[in-house]
């Protein structure tokens, strides 16, 4: 038997999902969403719960486009949740009626704007179809405190995330090594596991999402 290849969940926004050629593929493959940032099997969205139309099903608004977001595990989860509250959901693209949709998997509440921030500076501007990506314009004004002080908590998030990439040989990056290149890494390890960017494979192993 072939062993199922494991996909990561990306980062993605709902208008570019719901522009995305939803491929069903027969029996045990995998089906996927080809979208203008690639082919996802697993997406990462971040957005505001604006609907929720009963216990296994939301809607959720990015800013981009408003995108259903189903449950089938029966964990109830989306009962935490209040319209309004930002949340983030890993899930797999589905299509029912032509409609696109979000099998849940995993659904967290975002409380930390910085989540905001950091996932905006990972995608850059919403790319629409047959449209080069734009080139990242200066700003003409200088950034408060406040805007430097998130911004180096931005980075430091990437590098945490870069450096759990770059240690996974496929067995997971050891945390301790984590630590080691990144001293003030743990409680930001804590974050990311929380929020579901990232998990234990087992203990002391990381690994994305």
């Amino acid at each position: 038997m072939a062993e199922i290849k494991r996909h990561p969940a990306k980062f993605c926004y709902v208008r570019e999902l719901l522009e995305g050629e939803f491929i069903q593929r027969p029996g045990w493959e995998m089906s996927s969403i080809r979208t203008v940032r690639g082919e996802f099997y697993k997406v990462n969205i971040l957005g505001i719960a604006v609907l929720q139309e009963n216990e296994s099903m939301i809607k959720i608004d990015d800013g981009t486009g408003t995108l259903t977001v189903r449950d089938f595990t029966g964990s109830k989860i989306f009962n935490t949740f209040e319209v309004g509250d930002m949340v983030m959901i890993i899930g797999k693209p589905r299509v029912y009626e032509r409609e696109i949709f979000l099998a849940n998997e995993i659904a967290r509440k975002v409380t930390d704007q910085t989540w905001v921030t950091f996932r905006k500076k990972i995608l850059g501007p919403v790319r629409k179809r047959n449209e080069a990506r734009p080139p990242v314009e200066k700003e003409a004004s200088q950034p408060d405190k406040d805007d430097q002080k998130q911004e180096k908590l931005v980075d430091y998030y990437d590098q945490v995330i870069k450096l759990i990439n770059d240690l996974d040989k496929g067995g997971g990056a050891d945390i301790d090594e984590v630590i080691k290149e990144l001293p003030d890494a743990k409680p930001i390890i804590d974050q990311l596991i929380n929020i579901g960017e990232i998990y234990e494979i087992k203990q002391g192993r990381l690994k994305l999402m």
